[in-house]
């Protein structure tokens, strides 16, 4: 017998560091994903979605306000939502849903402010011991075998994992979502399920049973893995040299992609576990499933792993899948432009919620019912490290152009400690190269910088101004002032640092801290 109720159960799944072309029905002739490509026959396909930030805190914030991170605040990972940012889970709380989220939240908010009726992270037992930086268990660690990078944040990149398939911490997660979600019944109030899955993030080691999956000789590497940085922003070879990505050989960027495919078949099938669930609950049909990622990645793009420090299109798109009731629209494919900050404001929508006035996102509904030609001719993105950045790195990507601009980069020297290996090198000895700009029709690996040829002068200018606009619109933003004034020997990372580690190493070194010193601006 169907469950219903009132209004649809919502189910919301977000992956982390999930690229949006690195799936089936994406195109990935190598990664296998029969869950997630099934679903996706049932979804609308939203082919360019764009996060707003490509780092986990601003992008999950901007998912949970709908706002841009030049007004929510969170900035980095290591920053805190401003006190009067509100999130849009509330709106459903209010509503009347039954708000659940199993998985990673991070966010720096507490979830039980922020909308959610029940949270649990599920980080624990052996899947505690795994972490971005190695295996802290002494008999774990024998049993997984993993290669760091040799730079100054050292990530596991490579290798496998010797856990369980039970005891990985996104099969705990997923195993008490489905657990959650076999409680429902006729009398349950309308539900908005949220599972936050951690793969694929680094470390980049997944268990035995889906590293197996794949060779890493067979894995196909961009040809600028060994990058060209002479017409780039500093910045970016900065974090390829801070991170030693210039030590990898060639058969370490294969095992690091292969070991992330091993990661997101490990996600398919947790995926297809849940909606193996609602299918068997009878809860399939009449609810709207949500399938996205918080940011991308870079598997050998530009000569990086991970991300940190650029703008590229690996990191800042990200897939969405969007499953109505009934299957409507189902394995249609929409190319116009969507922002994360549009899927709240869409749920919303969808349910009959109204929508806040104070919102950088827009329904995605008049769209999806064909009432509109198009979404958004525009999309926006920021990055910043505010150790090494006093103003963030912004990104436009408008019809078959993409241009970013990094204003900072003559202070990158001053910021870095004293005894840092590049400080009074000749590594700053050129001019500095402040934006990009990539005809993405004729070079989608974004590898010839138009920026600042006098051919593609109009288009510079056009798109300089576009995002000056978006940058006023966007009314209420903030103005980041430095917290440290003399770097300390950990200061060219500080912001950089994954999981809880922040908080542990702040204990030994007080001069780090958790949040810069950031205050309101208002327009004129």
């Amino acid at each position: 017998m169907s469950i219903k109720s009132k209004k649809p159960n919502i189910f919301f799944i977000i992956c982390d560091e999930l690229r949006a072309d690195t799936l089936g029905y994406a195109g990935d002739s190598i990664v296998k994903t029969p869950f997630i490509d099934a679903l996706s026959k049932d979804s609308i396909i939203f082919e360019n979605a764009y996060c707003a930030s490509p780092m986990c805190v601003p992008s999950r914030v901007s998912i949970a306000t709908g706002r841009h991170p030049m007004s929510h605040g969170a900035l980095d990972n290591s920053f805190t939502p401003l006190e009067d940012e509100k999130s849009l889970f509330n709106s459903f709380q209010d509503y009347g849903y039954n708000t659940v989220s199993f998985g990673k939240w991070h966010t720096n908010k507490p979830a039980e402010k922020w909308g959610w009726n029940y949270n649990k992270s599920g980080n624990e037992g052996l899947s505690a011991q795994v972490t971005c930086f190695g295996v802290t268990d002494p008999e774990l660690r024998s049993r997984s075998s993993y290669k760091k990078n040799e730079g100054l944040l050292s990530l596991i990149i490579h290798g496998i994992n010797g856990l369980k398939e039970e005891e990985t911490m996104d099969s705990i997660n997923t195993g008490r979502y489905l657990q959650s979600i076999e409680k429902l019944n006729e009398s349950s109030p309308p539900s908005f399920y949220r599972l936050s899955l951690w793969d694929p993030h680094s470390p980049y080691f997944p268990i035995k049973k889906y590293s197996d999956l794949y060779a890493s000789e067979s894995v196909r590497l961009p040809e600028n893995w060994r990058p060209d940085y002479s017409q780039k922003p500093q910045i970016q070879e900065f974090f390829y040299r801070a991170r030693g990505f210039h030590h990898l050989s060639e058969e370490d960027y294969q095992k690091a992609k292969a070991s992330y495919y091993g990661l997101i078949s490990h996600n398919d099938d947790r995926v297809g576990r849940v909606i193996q669930k609602l299918k068997d609950k009878n809860l399939y049909d009449d609810s709207i499933i949500i399938f996205t990622s918080d940011h991308g990645a870079m598997m050998g793009e530009q000569g990086s792993i991970e991300k940190w420090g650029h703008l590229y299109e690996p990191v800042v798109r990200i897939p969405l899948l969007i499953k109505l009731p009934g299957q409507k629209f189902g394995n249609t494919r929409k190319s116009s432009f969507t922002e994360n900050v549009d899927l709240l404001p869409s749920l919303l929508d969808l349910v009959g919620i109204e929508i806040p006035e104070n919102l950088h996102g827009k329904s995605l509904v008049p769209y999806i019912n064909q009432k509109n030609d198009f979404h958004k001719d525009s999309v926006f993105s920021t990055y910043i490290s505010h150790a090494i950045m006093d103003q963030p790195a912004f990104m436009i990507r408008h019809k078959n152009w993409k241009y970013t601009y990094y204003g900072e980069q003559s202070l990158l020297e001053s910021k870095l400690p004293r005894d840092h290996f590049l400080r009074n090198s000749e590594f700053f000895d050129r001019n500095p190269i402040i934006g990009e700009l990539y005809d993405l029709n004729q070079d989608p690996e974004e590898n010839d910088n138009l920026f600042n040829n006098p051919k593609y002068k109009e288009v510079q200018e056009d798109l300089s101004q576009r995002l000056k606009s978006w940058l006023e619109e966007l009314g209420k933003t903030v103005e980041i002032k430095s917290t440290i004034n003399e770097p300390t020997p950990w200061s060219d990372f500080r912001l950089q640092l994954e999981g809880n580690f922040l908080t542990e190493l702040s204990k030994v070194y007080p001069n780090i801290q958790r949040n810069a010193n950031v205050s309101l601006k208002r327009k004129p």
